[in-house]
């Protein structure tokens, strides 16, 4: 009988302790993307952020995605800045969007935004417990011919974070 109750009290132990350790598990993988960056609104943030080579062909779609998470509520002005690494034709034919929350905010062509003078400034109303999906989709239209084959860019955003009031 005391057999018995030391198997039962060692394999609820066990159980307990595979489901913890799964929940933990959980817990930590529920929000953990590769690219978080943390806003602690106190001062600015400026980050650079190396886009990855886009090897584009005609009717593709790539995207290139990060969360904003920040540490205190309230009004933030956004900037982004985009800066060339690799100078070829291919801006003329890429179309950017950008998004925050699946809220689009900029449409244009890669051309238009990528010559490290031209800023796209946003302001948002920020909940420190909703971190915010900042998404960049590079679009090269089917109608864009052989001219483009086989080339990439790359280029630099860069990312410029401050609380309003401060």
């Amino acid at each position: 009988m005391r057999n018995t109750i030391l198997y039962i009290i060692g394999l609820t132990i066990c159980i307990c302790s595979i489901v913890m350790l799964f929940l933990v598990s959980f817990k930590q993988n529920s929000f953990a993307p590769e690219n978080l960056i943390i806003i602690d609104g106190k001062m600015p943030t400026t980050e650079i952020l190396e886009m990855p080579s886009i090897n584009v062909n005609p009717g593709t779609t790539s995207k290139y995605s990060f969360y904003l998470s920040f540490l205190n509520d309230g009004q933030y002005n956004i900037n982004f800045s985009f800066k060339e690494k690799i100078e070829n034709i291919l801006k003329d034919y890429i179309n950017v969007k950008l998004k925050i929350n699946n809220e689009i905010l900029f449409e244009e062509k890669l051309k238009d935004i990528c010559n490290g003078d031209t800023t796209l400034s946003f302001i948002k109303e920020v909940n420190k417990d909703s971190p915010l999906l900042v998404e960049i989709l590079y679009e090269v239209p089917i109608s864009v011919g052989n001219e483009i084959q086989g080339l990439k860019t790359s280029f630099e955003l860069k990312l410029y974070v401050k609380k309003e009031g401060i």
